[in-house]
């Protein structure tokens, strides 16, 4: 199988990699190579922030993010190697340091062609919410396992981030239920009472829409700040970082990612957020640094995805970007499908009305029944591709164990195909979005820079300032995070 060959080769360049990267590294950690390991981690995932908001044609950065960038280790060409680059996708990556074909995450959700239904990647079949489709261990089952007594706790406002941030084992996991209204956690374990206490004390404002006009705060900044709070209260409640066990404190911000799909990078609304967000930033900083006390600790400011502006701005008509109705991209997309596979494999009516079980980007689920084995798909899958790029929004088609496709996104492709994963992959063309205009907004989950570039920056004491220009896979990060740690 290709997945299997992805794999294999993947090994093989981690190991080069690795080296010059753990070399790298060390020279950028201040005395020798017997530096002191942080006490405390603290991973925090800005949702939807693009790698170049840091240097915001709009924005001056006063707060956190100034001093990330200025006293931080940037690795300034980061990026996602998967598609669709998404919620729950990226935050599985970020922990776990491994892509959708290995973590199983290969989306917020997809299609179960055994039940006929859509998955949600952090819910069972019973309803229940958890880590239970993950199929590897996250950074925080590591640690636990090398160190009994350390502490790993993840706090969001999404179920999905705050979960593939905990891992599947970690102490404490909270995110809020938007229908209780509520902080919470897994069914089976007990709310902490530090955060049973927020729940009580939530102000009206928190329902309130994102933004408030002129330069009044939103209900966007209070769930953000509340967030914080939190977080704050599981560092001190948990008393995290205070002895030689070290702990692992994860948080993941929302609001960036509700007004960046509602107004767009760029926009006013999204500006105004951004800049809340540096104030937050700069609180959590001093916090932190109180708590600590000049003891060791690193914090790491990322992001899941990036988004694409909105076709109809100043910015998206500039750019050429499109918007595409999904009723016309699922019609054409399926008529073209079933022509295809009609000629070449003689479909009846019948057939041809089930030949196509989901369209849900960037997979395509075809009846498996239909298609055949792995042997004699080859031939129907390559004149599909050939009828699809015909199509003027297409600009590729990838399957598992394809040949003669070696585009620089074909990687991307194979790092993504999981046996969950649909049998095709598409890839659109470069600034086309599928979503209709009642809807309105924008979205992410695409192969090209602006969805799958995204900052990392390394801050704490023993981190010496400067900017990497190596390449830099998301993969990494949990790679050298564990090194931090103390971790093989």
């Amino acid at each position: 199988m290709r997945t299997n060959t992805y794999q294999q080769q993947s090994k093989k360049t981690f190991k080069v990699r690795f080296t010059h990267l753990t070399l790298f590294w060390l020279s950028f950690l201040t005395g020798s190579l017997s530096f002191a390991l942080p006490r405390l981690v603290v991973v925090v995932v800005v949702d939807q922030m693009r790698a170049d908001y840091l240097h915001h044609p709009n924005i001056s950065w006063n707060y956190g993010v100034k001093t990330i960038i200025n006293e931080g280790l940037i690795f300034e060409k980061a990026r996602y190697q998967h598609v669709p680059t998404d919620t729950a996708s990226g935050h599985a990556v970020i922990m776990t340091g491994a892509n959708p074909v290995t973590t199983g995450i290969i989306g917020n959700q997809w299609w179960d062609s055994k039940n006929k239904g859509m998955v949600s990647a952090v819910i069972n079949e019973k309803g229940e919410l958890g880590p239970f489709h993950l199929e590897v261990p996250g950074l925080g089952d590591r640690l636990i396992s090398r160190s009994p007594k350390s502490k790993v706790i993840a706090v969001s406002q999404k179920d999905r981030s705050a979960i593939l941030l905990g891992g599947k084992k970690p102490t404490k996991v909270i995110w809020f239920d938007a229908k209780q209204q509520k902080f919470v956690t897994y069914f089976s374990s007990p709310l902490p009472e530090w955060a049973s206490h927020f729940n009580m004390s939530l102000p009206p404002e928190w329902e309130s829409p994102f933004l408030t006009s002129s330069g009044k705060r939103g209900a966007s900044y209070l769930r953000d700040k509340v967030l914080l709070d939190v977080m704050l209260m599981a560092m001190k409640a948990e008393a995290l970082g205070k002895d030689e066990d070290p702990d692992l404190l994860a948080i993941s911000f929302s609001e960036t990612d509700a007004i960046g799909h509602r107004y767009g990078p760029f926009s006013l609304e999204s500006d105004k957020h951004l800049r809340e967000i540096d104030e937050i930033l700069g609180q959590l900083l001093k916090e932190i640094n109180s708590w600590m006390k000049g003891g060791e600790f690193v914090v790491i400011l990322t992001s899941d995805h990036g988004v694409l502006p909105l076709p109809e701005s100043p910015l998206g008509k500039q750019l050429g970007l499109r918007r595409i109705e999904p009723k016309e991209f699922h019609s054409q997309v399926e008529t073209t499908l079933i022509e295809s596979a009609t000629d070449e494999l003689k479909l009846n009516k019948a057939q041809q009305n089930i030949f196509v079980e989901k369209i849900s980007l960037p997979y395509v689920y075809l009846n498996h029944v239909l298609i055949g084995d792995d042997s004699e798909r080859h031939a129907l899958f390559e004149k599909l591709r050939k009828q699809l790029k015909m199509l003027e929004f297409i600009s590729e088609i990838y399957w598992r164990d394809q040949q003669g496709v070696t585009d620089v996104f074909s990687d991307m492709a194979q790092a993504s195909f999981h046996k969950r994963s649909g049998d095709l992959i598409l890839r659109l063309k470069e600034g086309v979005l599928v979503q209709s205009r009642e809807l309105g907004g924008t979205n992410h989950g695409s192969f090209y820079f602006y969805d799958s570039k995204v900052p990392v920056i390394f801050y704490g004491p023993s981190i010496k300032k400067g900017i990497n220009r190596d390449p830099f896979f998301m993969t990494d990060l949990a790679r050298h995070m564990a090194r931090l740690l103390g971790l093989p």
